[in-house]
């Protein structure tokens, strides 16, 4: 059978438009498996993960989807989600990361929380117009609250330092036990601090799995020998320790200036801390 010309260029014609059409087919394709999950809208309106952030405010001039989650990419995005709220940013907070989150949609203060604690309490935030008025210092008395703002002003600023712990001192007359053994005076004064710096090594080990666990450096020792005295000067928690391994030794005495009421909260915590020390101590080998 004789096929015709004109059927013959309707076929060609059709195959041509078939592959074609199968071209365009997985360029588009290809373009959306690139995009990948971007190009999907996200279930929440504030999500983070893996360190980026799914913008799911408008479009953006620069169109990205997904951006860093650094703390100033987030504000932006808060100021978009909640367009009634006024967001201000300390300048040393923009990189601040924060880490995997996920929150439906929630108030300002909700997600306010949220993100500080994703950002491991690096920063702290108050309404401006509910914060307690700021003091005079010519009268002493709360100033003249700020004239009402329309709209709800937040401020995010870096959390502030926690107060160093003052120094304390002890003084300890430990003449009694140097003179018990004569000639190794040396010898025992280094036995002494080596006590100190080994036990503050242990209860600084044993305390660090508690959640208010802190850095806690040995005090420092120093021994006036014509009076006699061993100075501890230190933190207080670290000073309270060296007292009680001093005052335990033969013919101890502590100072009288020395002799005032400690930290309760210091003492209750050191007397657990070491007995679960013992506790955990194996006896001496004979």
């Amino acid at each position: 059978m004789t096929t015709s010309p004109r059927l013959r260029l309707f076929i060609c014609l059709l195959v041509v438009t078939s592959l074609s059409v199968g071209a365009l087919t997985d360029t588009v394709a290809q373009e959306a498996a690139k995009e990948g999950k971007a190009a999907t809208p996200s279930a929440y309106n504030l999500e983070i993960k893996d360190g980026l952030l799914t913008w799911t405010g408008p479009k953006r001039q620069d169109n990205d989807k997904v951006v860093p989650a650094n703390l100033q990419n987030v504000v932006d995005l808060l100021r978009e989600l909640h367009p009634e709220a006024n967001f201000v940013l300390a300048p040393q907070l923009q990189e601040t990361l924060i880490s995997d989150l996920k929150m439906r949609a929630a108030g300002v203060e909700a997600n306010l929380e949220a993100i500080r604690i994703a950002s491991g309490s690096e920063f702290v935030w108050r309404d401006a117009q509910t914060s307690p008025a700021p003091i005079d210092p010519t009268t002493g008395l709360p100033a003249a609250p700020a004239q009402k703002l329309n709209r709800p002003l937040y401020i995010l600023d870096v959390t502030p330092a926690p107060p160093k712990p003052g120094l304390q001192v002890e003084a300890f007359n430990i003449g009694p036990y140097l003179d018990s053994l004569p000639g190794h005076e040396d010898t025992r004064l280094d036995q002494i601090e080596r006590m100190v710096e080994e036990t503050v090594a242990q209860y600084r080990n044993a305390s660090a799995a508690s959640p208010n666990a802190k850095k806690m450096p040995p005090p420092s020792i120093r021994f006036h020998r014509g009076a006699n005295l061993a100075v501890i000067i230190g933190e207080p928690e670290a000073v309270a320790l060296a007292a009680k391994i001093i005052g335990a030794l033969p013919g101890a005495r502590r100072s009288v200036a020395s002799e005032t009421p400690g930290n309760n909260d210091f003492s209750q915590k050191m007397e657990e801390t070491l007995r679960r020390l013992q506790q955990a101590t194996p006896p001496p080998r004979r």
